[in-house]
């Protein structure tokens, strides 16, 4: 079955960067003011998992358009770390504040704790003035 979804960018209340303990991959969450709905299922959140590699990303827009519509926060190619470049591109066209870990570390210097919800295993993270739970 295949589900196809149109998410507008004032759907989008929240962006967050988090690092994954295993110091090669982060965690890109997506906070929905309207949730996907899948059968029964809500999803208010969506979770990208990307890698600190070097990358390049290119805009798919005409320089003119992107100066126009992004100034100079948006460049035609862009380089950097994969996480860094989508955490970015969001930040800018969607016009939210990109959240990333605090002070907080735990005794192994990572930004989250490994804690169970009921059944589900997952990674505890204390923002500055949230938690945030991805489950495994």
């Amino acid at each position: 079955q295949k589900y196809d979804y149109k998410i507008k960018y004032d759907d989008i209340s929240r962006l967050f960067l988090l690092p994954k303990p295993d110091d090669v991959h982060m965690a890109f969450v997506i906070a929905l003011d309207k949730p996907i709905r899948q059968g029964q299922q809500r999803y208010q959140y969506l979770v990208l998992q990307t890698n600190k590699d070097p990358d390049e990303v290119r805009v798919n827009l005409d320089e003119d358009t992107i100066k126009k519509e992004y100034g100079d926060d948006l460049q035609p190619v862009m380089r950097g770390s994969l996480s860094n470049l989508v955490a970015k591109t969001f930040k800018v066209i969607a016009k939210k504040k990109v959240f990333i870990p605090g002070k907080f570390s735990n005794a192994n210097q990572q930004p989250c704790v490994k804690c169970a919800l009921r059944a589900n295993e997952g990674l505890l993270y204390p923002l500055e003035k949230q938690f945030v739970f991805i489950h495994k």
